[in-house]
């Protein structure tokens, strides 16, 4: 099977500019893809009036919402593809289902865990392959679980790694207090730290001053951009970094992008999500599982050199491999 001539609707969040490459791929294989993006309340402004301020109208504006960037591609849709989807609903499915032709193909894949996308249960019966990131949700709900990808014509492996630790995040939970911890540590033995972590400027002043959130309380200004970095930029600094310090949001079991990132760009990973060691990506060499409470990252963990897996875990890892096992293409 191949996606000659294909035409897939790709219904997914605008998220730091994946959704891009994931649509770009699929056109490179020949498909005609719209994108449609699901976090409405970043597309207008408008429309982001309604979600914080008119909630009760919200389930109206996004059965508008679909039904104007659905209306014109639907009857001779061969996919519809969904990463995510926490803003579509039974009502907009039945809807789309009733003017797609029956061989089209619903796929719902979830970057997110249940716990932090409910919808993910409501929509579930809906399609016809579901996969999931999160480990947990894929043996509670019996979904096929899949972790996510890298991209490695961004990956440059000419560069030197003269990063010894690299922490890049957007803030929330713990991430603050981990960072705080490994400064420390940084600082006691000499490593140079490179740490950028991303909030919105007006959810950050709202947070600090007026919900005085613990873990923007606890956060650096000069550690703090309101301007998220680049797949691009997020890359470079990968390409020269040794170590990638991971935290992995409690209600979640999946490895996180900046995870599959950093094996992607051979860098060495500590993170908390004891889940690591079940990978099979998994070295004692290039990964240490961290323990909040009593932060530490053993110095022979920064010292040993980089243990390089075989080639296939690479390809297993990458967009292109990605795509093929949700869109259920074979090699």
């Amino acid at each position: 099977m191949n996606l000659a001539n294909k035409n897939i609707v790709l219904i997914c969040p605008k998220f730091y500019g994946y959704e891009d490459y994931i649509a770009d791929d699929l056109r490179k294989r020949g498909a005609t893809v719209h994108l449609i993006f699901e976090n409405v309340n970043w597309v207008k402004l408008s429309y982001r009036f309604v979600y914080v301020y008119m909630p009760g109208k919200k389930e109206r504006l996004l059965k508008k919402y679909y039904t104007k960037h659905l209306r014109n591609v639907l009857s001779d849709l061969d996919y519809f593809f969904v990463i995510r989807g926490s803003s579509l609903s039974p009502v907009i499915l039945e809807m789309a289902k009733a003017s797609t032709p029956k061989s089209c193909n619903y796929i719902l894949y979830q970057w997110d865990g249940v716990a932090n996308n409910k919808t993910a249960l409501d929509i579930a019966p809906y399609f016809d392959r579901l996969y999931t990131f999160d480990i947990n949700d894929a043996e509670t709900y019996g979904w096929n679980y899949r972790p996510l990808f890298y991209i490695p014509e961004n990956s440059d492996k000419t560069v030197d790694k003269d990063i010894d630790v690299l922490f890049i995040c957007a803030l929330h939970s713990n991430r603050a207090k981990i960072l705080n911890k490994l400064k420390v540590l940084c600082d006691e033995r000499g490593y140079n730290l490179k740490a950028i972590v991303h909030l919105n400027r007006f959810l950050f002043y709202k947070y600090k001053y007026l919900n005085k959130k613990p873990e923007v309380v606890d956060a650096d200004p000069k550690d703090l951009t309101f301007k998220p970095l680049t797949i691009k930029q997020s890359y470079e600094l990968y390409s020269r970094s040794k170590v990638v310090v991971d935290y992995t949001n409690v209600h979640q079991t999946g490895y996180t992008m900046r995870t599959i990132e950093s094996f992607g760009n051979r860098c060495k990973i500590a993170t908390n999500n004891k889940l690591i060691k079940d990978a099979d990506f998994y070295s004692d060499i290039n990964n240490f599982v961290y323990d909040e409470d009593n932060f530490d990252i053993p110095d022979e963990f920064f010292k040993t050199p980089y243990f390089t897996m075989p080639d296939e875990l690479y390809q297993k890892y990458s967009l292109a491999s990605w795509l093929d096992d949700i869109m259920g293409i074979e090699a």
